[in-house]
């Protein structure tokens, strides 16, 4: 489950670097090989072939980062066009509200895509690779986009969210209903109720 934020955000777009109403693309976890950012950051580029006004936002950090992030970076000439936000923790939530998009084409370690949740708890549309449980989060059309972990497809429906702030919107509301009905702590306890109560109408087990 996740604890759907409900403080105050400030206004991080200035100070992350984004001007007017340049489309955020935010990503955030461990900057690792294993976690999909080749299909990401060649998605992206794809995307800027295509759209002006787009912006990449990378929050995490690895000592990886050099070889999975930077380098790649600058060999594809996106270097200006990608922010590297580093880790956040006091303002964590404050950043995920600038974002218009998110993007994961791997879960963590741990499997439980807890960063996606949380963005989606905030009404931000997903999308999201086909692998491990991550379809399981996101709803293809409805809540956000599943796609293979391939830098056209991810381009074609990252186009397609930038391009509609309406559809951007109705996604984004899907998925904050979702998220907010089904992974709330209250959710989650709920249904380990209702979990108990099933096992005690079952009765003692005969040996």
């Amino acid at each position: 489950g996740v604890k759907p934020f409900t403080g105050t955000v400030e206004d991080m777009r200035p100070s992350l670097g984004l001007k007017g109403k340049e489309v955020a693309i935010g990503v955030i976890g461990r900057l690792k090989k294993d976690r999909g950012y080749d299909v990401i950051l060649k998605a992206f580029g794809l995307l800027r072939q295509r759209c002006q006004g787009v912006k990449l936002i990378i929050v995490g950090r690895s000592s990886q980062i050099e070889d999975t992030i930077v380098k790649p970076l600058e060999e594809m000439g996106l270097k200006d066009d990608v922010i590297l936000a580093g880790y956040r923790t006091a303002d964590y939530f404050s950043v995920i509200a600038s974002f218009d998009i998110f993007v994961m084409m791997r879960a963590g370690s741990d499997g439980t895509a807890r960063a996606l949740r949380e963005v989606m708890a905030m009404g931000i549309p997903a999308v999201v690779s086909d692998l491990g449980m991550l379809p399981e989060l996101v709803e293809n059309g409805s809540s956000g986009f599943v796609v293979k972990p391939d830098p056209g497809e991810l381009a074609a429906r990252m186009e397609e969210l930038v391009r509609s702030v309406e559809r951007r919107k109705n996604l984004g509301e899907s998925a904050r209903h979702r998220a907010r009905a089904e992974w709330s702590y209250a959710a989650q306890a709920e249904k380990l109720v209702q979990f108990y109560e099933e096992l005690l109408r079952l009765g003692k087990r005969r040996r």
